[in-house]
Protein backbone atom coordinates (compact mmCIF):
# COMPACT_ATOMS: atom_id res chain seq x y z
CA UNK A 1 0.00 0.00 0.00
CA UNK A 2 3.05 2.62 0.76
CA UNK A 3 4.56 1.61 -2.23
CA UNK A 4 1.66 2.44 -4.56
CA UNK A 5 1.51 5.56 -3.05
CA UNK A 6 4.94 6.63 -3.69
CA UNK A 7 5.27 7.31 -7.52
CA UNK A 8 1.96 9.65 -6.76
CA UNK A 9 3.51 11.60 -4.28
CA UNK A 10 7.02 12.12 -6.07
CA UNK A 11 4.95 13.05 -9.17
CA UNK A 12 3.27 16.08 -6.98
CA UNK A 13 6.47 17.09 -6.05
CA UNK A 14 7.97 16.94 -8.90
CA UNK A 15 4.95 19.12 -10.24
CA UNK A 16 5.31 21.05 -7.07
CA UNK A 17 8.57 21.95 -8.02
CA UNK A 18 8.50 23.10 -11.38
CA UNK A 19 5.23 25.16 -10.69
CA UNK A 20 4.82 26.02 -7.60
CA UNK A 21 1.57 28.32 -7.78
CA UNK A 22 -0.09 25.37 -8.64
CA UNK A 23 -0.12 24.22 -4.35
CA UNK A 24 -2.25 27.07 -4.26
CA UNK A 25 -3.54 26.62 -6.71
CA UNK A 26 -5.43 23.87 -5.10
CA UNK A 27 -6.71 25.38 -1.99
CA UNK A 28 -7.50 28.53 -3.79
CA UNK A 29 -10.92 29.76 -4.62
CA UNK A 30 -11.53 31.47 -7.70
CA UNK A 31 -12.55 35.37 -7.88
CA UNK A 32 -15.25 36.48 -10.40
CA UNK A 33 -13.34 38.38 -12.92
CA UNK A 34 -11.75 38.04 -16.17
CA UNK A 35 -8.27 36.20 -15.16
CA UNK A 36 -8.85 32.22 -14.62
CA UNK A 37 -8.14 30.69 -11.58
CA UNK A 38 -4.47 29.65 -12.46
CA UNK A 39 -3.80 33.19 -13.47
CA UNK A 40 -5.63 34.24 -9.63
CA UNK A 41 -2.99 31.38 -8.16
CA UNK A 42 -0.02 32.67 -9.98
CA UNK A 43 -0.39 36.38 -9.02
CA UNK A 44 -1.49 35.38 -5.37
CA UNK A 45 2.05 33.02 -4.91
CA UNK A 46 4.38 35.46 -6.62
CA UNK A 47 3.19 38.27 -4.09
CA UNK A 48 3.30 36.06 -1.43
CA UNK A 49 6.40 34.15 -2.56
CA UNK A 50 8.51 35.77 -5.01
CA UNK A 51 7.77 39.93 -4.79
CA UNK A 52 11.18 41.39 -2.91
CA UNK A 53 9.59 45.07 -2.48
CA UNK A 54 12.41 46.55 -4.69
CA UNK A 55 9.37 48.05 -6.97
CA UNK A 56 5.88 48.35 -6.68
CA UNK A 57 3.26 45.79 -8.73
CA UNK A 58 1.16 47.72 -11.16
CA UNK A 59 -2.34 46.25 -12.27
CA UNK A 60 -3.28 47.56 -15.17
CA UNK A 61 -7.13 46.92 -16.37
CA UNK A 62 -8.16 45.80 -12.82
CA UNK A 63 -12.04 45.64 -14.17
CA UNK A 64 -13.77 44.09 -10.68
CA UNK A 65 -10.66 43.44 -9.21
CA UNK A 66 -10.06 39.64 -9.16
CA UNK A 67 -6.25 40.14 -10.13
CA UNK A 68 -5.73 42.99 -7.55
CA UNK A 69 -7.62 40.89 -4.52
CA UNK A 70 -5.39 38.14 -5.66
CA UNK A 71 -2.16 40.45 -5.52
CA UNK A 72 -3.39 41.82 -2.62
CA UNK A 73 -3.72 38.37 -0.41
CA UNK A 74 -0.61 37.35 -1.38
CA UNK A 75 1.30 40.50 -0.50
CA UNK A 76 -0.94 40.08 2.98
CA UNK A 77 0.44 37.01 3.82
CA UNK A 78 4.33 37.66 2.46
CA UNK A 79 7.13 37.52 5.08
CA UNK A 80 9.61 39.48 3.06
CA UNK A 81 7.73 42.54 2.40
CA UNK A 82 7.65 44.32 5.69
CA UNK A 83 6.16 47.78 4.37
CA UNK A 84 2.82 46.69 2.55
CA UNK A 85 0.68 49.90 2.40
CA UNK A 86 -0.47 50.63 -1.13
CA UNK A 87 2.57 48.47 -2.90
CA UNK A 88 -0.18 47.11 -5.25
CA UNK A 89 -1.41 50.04 -8.25
CA UNK A 90 -4.63 49.65 -9.94
CA UNK A 91 -5.40 51.18 -12.68
CA UNK A 92 -8.67 50.86 -14.80
CA UNK A 93 -11.45 53.90 -16.46
CA UNK A 94 -14.27 51.51 -14.27
CA UNK A 95 -16.70 52.89 -17.07
CA UNK A 96 -19.14 50.23 -17.86
CA UNK A 97 -18.94 48.99 -21.95
CA UNK A 98 -22.22 46.79 -23.64
CA UNK A 99 -19.81 43.66 -24.14
CA UNK A 100 -19.00 43.80 -20.33
CA UNK A 101 -23.14 42.25 -19.88
CA UNK A 102 -22.61 39.21 -21.26
CA UNK A 103 -19.45 38.58 -18.50
CA UNK A 104 -21.76 39.30 -15.61
CA UNK A 105 -25.17 37.20 -17.22
CA UNK A 106 -26.76 35.16 -14.40
CA UNK A 107 -24.57 37.13 -11.49
CA UNK A 108 -25.73 39.64 -9.19
CA UNK A 109 -24.53 42.10 -11.23
CA UNK A 110 -26.83 41.40 -14.55
CA UNK A 111 -28.52 44.57 -15.32
CA UNK A 112 -27.13 46.96 -12.51
CA UNK A 113 -24.73 48.64 -15.10
CA UNK A 114 -25.78 50.46 -18.40
CA UNK A 115 -22.70 51.41 -20.86
CA UNK A 116 -21.25 54.78 -19.54
CA UNK A 117 -21.82 53.69 -16.15
CA UNK A 118 -18.96 53.93 -13.79
CA UNK A 119 -18.44 50.93 -11.76
CA UNK A 120 -15.65 51.87 -9.49
CA UNK A 121 -17.87 51.25 -6.52
CA UNK A 122 -18.24 47.56 -7.10
CA UNK A 123 -14.51 47.70 -7.58
CA UNK A 124 -14.26 49.55 -3.91
CA UNK A 125 -16.41 47.40 -2.25
CA UNK A 126 -14.61 44.08 -3.67
CA UNK A 127 -11.18 44.76 -2.40
CA UNK A 128 -12.30 46.55 0.60
CA UNK A 129 -11.00 44.42 3.06
CA UNK A 130 -7.68 45.08 1.19
CA UNK A 131 -7.85 48.67 0.98
CA UNK A 132 -4.55 49.64 2.61
CA UNK A 133 -2.35 47.48 0.46
CA UNK A 134 -4.36 49.39 -3.30
CA UNK A 135 -3.81 52.72 -4.27
CA UNK A 136 -6.38 53.23 -7.33
CA UNK A 137 -6.31 55.24 -10.24
CA UNK A 138 -9.73 55.56 -11.71
CA UNK A 139 -9.21 57.10 -15.22
CA UNK A 140 -7.55 57.24 -18.80
CA UNK A 141 -4.21 55.76 -17.68
CA UNK A 142 -2.81 57.26 -21.00
CA UNK A 143 -3.60 60.87 -19.42
CA UNK A 144 -2.59 59.32 -15.80
CA UNK A 145 0.66 57.37 -16.54
CA UNK A 146 3.36 56.34 -13.95
CA UNK A 147 5.50 58.69 -11.55
CA UNK A 148 8.95 57.07 -12.65
CA UNK A 149 10.44 58.34 -9.67
CA UNK A 150 8.90 54.72 -8.39
CA UNK A 151 10.48 51.29 -10.23
CA UNK A 152 8.09 48.95 -11.46
CA UNK A 153 8.66 44.63 -9.87
CA UNK A 154 5.91 43.39 -11.15
CA UNK A 155 3.50 44.71 -14.22
CA UNK A 156 0.95 42.84 -14.59
CA UNK A 157 -0.75 44.07 -18.20
CA UNK A 158 -4.81 43.67 -18.55
CA UNK A 159 -4.66 46.89 -20.56
CA UNK A 160 -3.45 46.64 -23.72
CA UNK A 161 -7.04 46.88 -25.67
CA UNK A 162 -5.37 49.38 -28.22
CA UNK A 163 -2.06 50.77 -29.93
CA UNK A 164 -2.58 53.85 -27.96
CA UNK A 165 -3.07 52.01 -24.73
CA UNK A 166 -0.06 49.82 -25.93
CA UNK A 167 1.90 52.87 -27.18
CA UNK A 168 1.32 54.52 -23.76
CA UNK A 169 2.46 51.69 -21.71
CA UNK A 170 5.49 50.69 -23.43
CA UNK A 171 6.04 55.07 -22.76
CA UNK A 172 4.93 55.34 -19.73
CA UNK A 173 5.38 52.18 -17.25
CA UNK A 174 8.38 50.22 -19.40
CA UNK A 175 11.32 52.36 -18.35
CA UNK A 176 10.23 51.64 -14.47
CA UNK A 177 10.72 48.20 -14.69
CA UNK A 178 14.18 46.58 -12.86
CA UNK A 179 16.22 45.08 -15.34
CA UNK A 180 17.32 40.97 -14.08
CA UNK A 181 14.25 41.79 -11.30
CA UNK A 182 11.01 42.80 -12.78
CA UNK A 183 7.98 39.76 -14.33
CA UNK A 184 5.83 41.38 -17.11
CA UNK A 185 2.65 39.42 -17.55
CA UNK A 186 0.90 39.89 -20.64
CA UNK A 187 -2.71 39.08 -19.87
CA UNK A 188 -4.47 38.62 -23.61
CA UNK A 189 -1.18 37.28 -25.25
CA UNK A 190 -3.76 34.09 -26.15
CA UNK A 191 -6.43 36.73 -27.11
CA UNK A 192 -7.52 36.39 -30.66
CA UNK A 193 -8.56 40.26 -30.83
CA UNK A 194 -5.44 41.90 -29.83
CA UNK A 195 -3.00 41.23 -32.65
CA UNK A 196 -0.78 44.17 -32.01
CA UNK A 197 0.79 42.42 -28.58
CA UNK A 198 2.33 40.38 -30.90
CA UNK A 199 4.13 42.47 -32.82
CA UNK A 200 5.22 44.45 -30.38
CA UNK A 201 6.69 41.53 -27.78
CA UNK A 202 8.58 40.07 -30.72
CA UNK A 203 10.06 43.34 -31.27
CA UNK A 204 10.50 43.59 -27.75
CA UNK A 205 11.62 39.96 -27.34
CA UNK A 206 15.65 40.65 -26.78
CA UNK A 207 14.53 42.32 -23.71
CA UNK A 208 11.80 40.43 -21.74
CA UNK A 209 12.69 36.57 -21.25
CA UNK A 210 10.08 34.09 -21.82
CA UNK A 211 9.32 32.02 -18.69
CA UNK A 212 5.72 30.87 -18.60
CA UNK A 213 2.38 29.84 -20.19
CA UNK A 214 -0.09 30.41 -17.28
CA UNK A 215 -1.57 27.06 -18.46
CA UNK A 216 -5.46 27.65 -20.13
CA UNK A 217 -5.35 31.01 -19.91
CA UNK A 218 -4.34 34.31 -21.77
CA UNK A 219 -1.53 35.41 -19.83
CA UNK A 220 2.72 34.94 -20.53
CA UNK A 221 5.30 35.77 -17.78
CA UNK A 222 8.08 37.45 -19.17
CA UNK A 223 11.58 38.25 -17.17
CA UNK A 224 12.51 41.87 -17.90
CA UNK A 225 16.81 40.99 -18.59
CA UNK A 226 17.78 44.17 -19.61
CA UNK A 227 16.82 47.66 -20.14
CA UNK A 228 15.18 48.75 -23.48
CA UNK A 229 16.87 50.83 -25.17
CA UNK A 230 15.39 54.16 -24.71
CA UNK A 231 14.55 55.22 -28.70
CA UNK A 232 12.48 52.14 -28.50
CA UNK A 233 10.50 53.35 -25.69
CA UNK A 234 9.77 56.72 -27.75
CA UNK A 235 8.32 55.19 -30.65
CA UNK A 236 4.71 55.13 -31.35
CA UNK A 237 4.00 51.73 -32.93
CA UNK A 238 0.91 50.49 -35.25
CA UNK A 239 0.84 48.10 -37.60
CA UNK A 240 2.20 49.78 -40.56
CA UNK A 241 6.08 49.80 -38.18
CA UNK A 242 6.34 46.12 -39.18
CA UNK A 243 7.08 44.24 -42.06
CA UNK A 244 5.22 41.78 -43.49
CA UNK A 245 8.25 39.69 -42.66
CA UNK A 246 8.30 40.26 -39.45
CA UNK A 247 4.60 40.21 -38.88
CA UNK A 248 5.20 36.25 -39.75
CA UNK A 249 8.13 36.07 -37.50
CA UNK A 250 6.09 37.16 -34.71
CA UNK A 251 3.22 34.72 -35.15
CA UNK A 252 5.23 31.94 -35.32
CA UNK A 253 7.57 33.57 -32.21
CA UNK A 254 4.04 33.91 -30.01
CA UNK A 255 2.72 30.20 -30.85
CA UNK A 256 5.75 28.78 -29.89
CA UNK A 257 5.35 30.58 -26.27
CA UNK A 258 1.85 29.02 -25.61
CA UNK A 259 0.72 25.91 -25.16
CA UNK A 260 -1.38 23.31 -27.89
CA UNK A 261 -4.42 23.89 -26.17
CA UNK A 262 -4.19 28.12 -26.75
CA UNK A 263 -2.51 28.00 -30.28
CA UNK A 264 -5.73 28.54 -32.07
CA UNK A 265 -6.28 31.97 -30.63
CA UNK A 266 -2.78 33.18 -31.57
CA UNK A 267 -3.83 32.06 -35.01
CA UNK A 268 -6.90 33.96 -34.95
CA UNK A 269 -5.07 37.20 -33.88
CA UNK A 270 -2.89 37.25 -37.08
CA UNK A 271 -6.27 36.69 -39.14
CA UNK A 272 -7.61 39.33 -36.93
CA UNK A 273 -4.61 41.26 -37.84
CA UNK A 274 -5.59 41.93 -41.12
CA UNK A 275 -9.38 42.25 -40.02
CA UNK A 276 -8.18 45.10 -38.42
CA UNK A 277 -6.31 46.30 -41.36
CA UNK A 278 -9.10 46.27 -43.31
CA UNK A 279 -7.48 43.38 -45.69
CA UNK A 280 -10.36 40.62 -45.97
CA UNK A 281 -8.41 38.61 -48.62
CA UNK A 282 -5.73 38.10 -46.92
CA UNK A 283 -7.81 37.57 -43.70
CA UNK A 284 -9.55 34.90 -45.23
CA UNK A 285 -6.23 33.29 -46.31
CA UNK A 286 -4.88 32.92 -43.17
CA UNK A 287 -8.13 31.92 -41.86
CA UNK A 288 -7.86 29.20 -44.37
CA UNK A 289 -4.99 28.38 -43.62
CA UNK A 290 -5.06 27.75 -40.17
CA UNK A 291 -8.25 25.75 -40.89
CA UNK A 292 -6.33 23.27 -42.87
CA UNK A 293 -4.06 22.34 -39.82
CA UNK A 294 -6.71 21.61 -38.10
CA UNK A 295 -7.29 24.63 -36.06
CA UNK A 296 -11.49 25.30 -35.22
CA UNK A 297 -10.91 29.89 -34.99
CA UNK A 298 -14.75 29.94 -33.42
CA UNK A 299 -13.80 33.51 -32.42
CA UNK A 300 -13.21 34.76 -36.19
CA UNK A 301 -15.48 32.71 -37.93
CA UNK A 302 -18.18 35.71 -38.20
CA UNK A 303 -16.32 37.62 -40.46
CA UNK A 304 -16.86 34.41 -43.27
CA UNK A 305 -19.97 33.72 -42.58
CA UNK A 306 -20.54 31.36 -45.55
CA UNK A 307 -17.19 29.63 -45.20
Amino acid sequence: MVKALIRPVRKLLEIANRCPYLIPYIRYRSLFGMTTQLEQAYLYWYAQNKYSGKGEIVDLGSWLGSASVSLAKGLKGSGIVKMKDNRIHAYDIFIWESWMDKEVKNTPLEGKYKPGDSFIDEYTKRISYWRDLIKVYPGDLKQIGWDKKYAIELLFNDASKSWDLTNSIIQDFYPSLIPGVSIYIEQDFAHYYTSWIHLVRYRFRDYFKPILHIPFSGSVVFKYIKPVPREMLKVSYSFSSFSENEIDSAFEYSARLVSPQMRCNVLEAKVMLFVHLGDMERALYEFKKARDMGFDLIEVKSYFPKR
